[in-house]
């Protein structure tokens, strides 16, 4: 297909052609991906204009009710009796930032795409683009016969993937049973090894249920002061990709200077509490309203400000956050249409939680250097109406692992003896680590053979796709994950680097030709 069928915006198009003609190939179908809206859970529309793309070129494939797309290519250039190989990528994006009518804004920067204003959706958009070249191309590039997976809604649990057949054939579905000897991920987030093995994780959805109390009830409620601290800007970031970084999380920053309150005998009533955006991303943001009597509120002030800086130094060499405090009457609440606060003592229960619950790594692994085992993310809390909600994503490369983060954050959750609404889901299975996979080490071999450059093998910390089809029978194919490195992938400003990626696009070509038995 051509440039202007796929790409309308002009700075788009400039970008495009200041690449040479390979590199073109590629990067038409990417940015063709950052011309149309699609976040999780509203990717579909993408999926029907992919769908017409491949009528189009006019392949082979299968849509399921749900839009995930498989697509049959017959081998080329290859022995018919080549094994199958199965590439596959999300179509939903993290959706964060500003748009233009959905369009993402994107700049070449120093060799880079940079969405600068929003994420750009390279997870998964680079392995989208490379399906859909692949397909454009397929009477051209030497492959086997391959199986392409097209996938929606992975940011929020991997749903898309678990749609997809059982190996049984039990499965209600239009789409027939996957047959692939090799399977090829694209969604690794990282380009410094080929993955054999992913954390699996866990969504905590639960929901505190409170009595808050009418301010019309409060004792000398005029004389109250409204103290507000305001806690923004934070790095951020994915909670799997990067909780080894030890950025800040902004509900714990709060709630840490809350406790602070607390342990200096400073009583207060929580009239706002909102932090979090998005459950995969380590809290960038929270903002707190509590009301004090108006005797503290100067040691109130005080204590916030000295415990603020000293935490804000805590991440002198992650974050830059913006950190206010600031103080009004408390007939501020009724502009703001706040009527009711949760009392000392749910205040007191909410910040012990926030305190108990484990927010980053909980173990380093014994078995891969330098790779997180066990974390957690405090990823969203919100006080609305008669509920303090809260959203926590636990991961861990091992099943024992995601048993042990369970049991911590129950305990944290009971400790308050606050009654607890709970809503838990497995957002996806651990990739227990396969040594001796000879498709990794082939994908080892032929990038050092392209580039000179031997990477590593190694267990990923995001919660991606293969195991979720280990979980659905498919058991006996070997498996890897690539990617090229998303270093910002979920935050503004997110960015990959054209040679990185056509460098990973290259490899995976190269790979194909060699996938004979």
């Amino acid at each position: 297909m051509e440039i202007e069928e796929l790409v309308k915006t002009p700075k788009k198009v400039e970008i495009l052609n200041s690449f040479n003609e390979d590199t073109q190939k590629y990067f038409k179908w990417f940015l063709a991906l950052t011309e149309i809206p699609h976040p999780t859970f509203a990717c579909y529309d993408l999926s029907k204009i992919i769908q017409t793309w491949l009528t189009k070129m006019g392949v082979k494939f299968e849509a399921d009710k749900n839009h995930n797309i498989l697509i049959h290519l017959d081998s080329n250039g290859m022995p018919d009796t080549t094994p199958t190989t199965a590439i596959q990528a999300h179509i939903d994006m993290v959706w964060v930032g500003e748009y233009v009518n959905g369009n993402i804004g994107v700049s070449l920067i120093d060799g880079k795409l940079v969405a600068e204003k929003s994420t750009l959706g390279a997870d998964d958009g680079f392995g989208v683009a490379l399906i859909l070249e692949l397909v454009e191309r397929r009477n051209e590039i030497p492959h086997p016969p391959l199986e392409l997976l097209l996938t929606i809604d992975e940011e929020m649990g991997l749903i898309g993937i678990k749609q997809f057949p059982a190996k049984d054939g039990s499965s209600d579905t239009n789409i027939p049973i996957l047959t692939y000897k090799y399977f090829i991920n694209c969604d690794a987030l990282c380009g410094e090894s080929v993955y054999i093995g992913s954390s699996g994780g866990i969504v905590y959805e639960s929901s505190f249920l409170v009595n808050p109390i009418p301010i019309s009830s409060i004792e000398n409620f005029s004389g109250k002061k409204l103290v507000s601290i305001d806690l923004t800007k934070c790095t951020g970031g994915h909670s799997g990709q990067c909780i080894v970084l030890g950025r800040a999380n902004a509900i714990k920053i709060i709630g840490r200077l809350l406790n602070y309150l607390i342990f200096n005998k400073i009583e207060f009533m929580i009239a706002e509490l909102n932090g979090g955006e998005k459950v995969n991303i380590i809290a960038p943001f929270c903002q707190a309203k509590i009301l004090v009597d108006s005797s503290n509120e100067d040691k109130t002030i005080e204590l916030l400000n000295f415990y603020g800086q000293k935490l804000i130094k805590e991440f002198v060499k992650t974050d830059s956050p913006d950190f206010h405090i600031s103080s009004e009457n408390s007939s501020f609440l009724q502009s703001k249409l706040i009527d009711k606060v949760l009392s000392y003592e749910e205040s007191r229960k909410i910040i012990s939680f926030i305190t108990l619950c484990p927010s980053g790594v909980i173990r380093m692994s014994p078995l891969f250097e330098k790779i997180v085992d066990t974390s957690n993310n405090l990823s969203i809390i919100k006080f609305e109406g008669n509920e303090v909600k809260t959203m926590l994503m636990s991961r861990s490369i091992t099943k024992v692992g995601i048993d042990e983060v369970d049991q911590i954050l129950r305990t944290a959750y009971e400790s308050t003896g606050l009654e607890v609404k709970e809503n838990i889901w497995i957002a996806g299975v651990p990739w227990e680590a396969n040594s001796n996979s000879r498709l990794a080490k082939m994908m080892v071999d032929t990038f050092e053979e392209l580039y000179g450059e031997r990477k590593t093998i190694s267990v990923n910390t995001v919660t991606i796709e293969p195991p979720q089809l280990i979980e659905l029978g498919y058991t006996e194919g070997d498996m890897i994950s690539i990617c090229p490195d998303i270093p910002k992938a979920h935050m503004v400003g997110e960015f990959m680097g054209v040679e990185d990626a056509m460098r990973w696009r290259n490899a995976v070509y190269k790979l194909l030709t060699k996938l004979i038995d």
